[in-house]
């Protein structure tokens, strides 16, 4: 990813594009930032009347299903919650080194486990590492 943010930048050094070359530095040292931070760790809580992730609540009355994105090769462990709003409709909680199983067994108590599948946006996050 480096070579080609410097291939870039070098080329619109070339063709006397500044205004380009400052974006792209710009995004360079933006991406570089973001890679170096550490990453946070989520409290998750799975109780009768909903999920606590922090600070915020989803209440089980406002989910319609949820799914459980789990790939031990791409280490990709997702609780993806389906929620009623029209607006961004999927809610995706990272559950780290979580039991997967033992999730998906309290949240069936409560909600239904409908098949999901990682949008191709999702897939170039993880491909990116965001």
């Amino acid at each position: 990813m480096g070579i080609v943010l410097l291939a870039i930048i070098v080329y619109a050094l070339i063709t006397n594009s500044i205004l380009m070359a400052i974006t792209f530095i710009l995004i360079g040292m933006l991406g570089y930032i973001y890679a170096e931070r550490k990453p946070r760790i989520i409290q998750m809580k799975i109780n009768p009347d909903g999920i606590q992730v922090d600070n915020y609540f989803y209440d089980y009355d406002n989910i319609r299903s949820f799914w459980i994105f789990y790939e031990v090769e791409e280490e990709i462990r997702i609780l993806s919650l389906h929620s009623k709003k029209t607006f961004l409709p999927y809610i995706h909680i990272p559950v780290g080194n979580a039991n997967p199983i033992k999730i998906r067994e309290a949240l069936l108590q409560y909600l239904p486990e409908i098949k999901q599948e990682l949008s191709a946006l999702d897939r170039l996050e993880r491909i990116i590492g965001l």
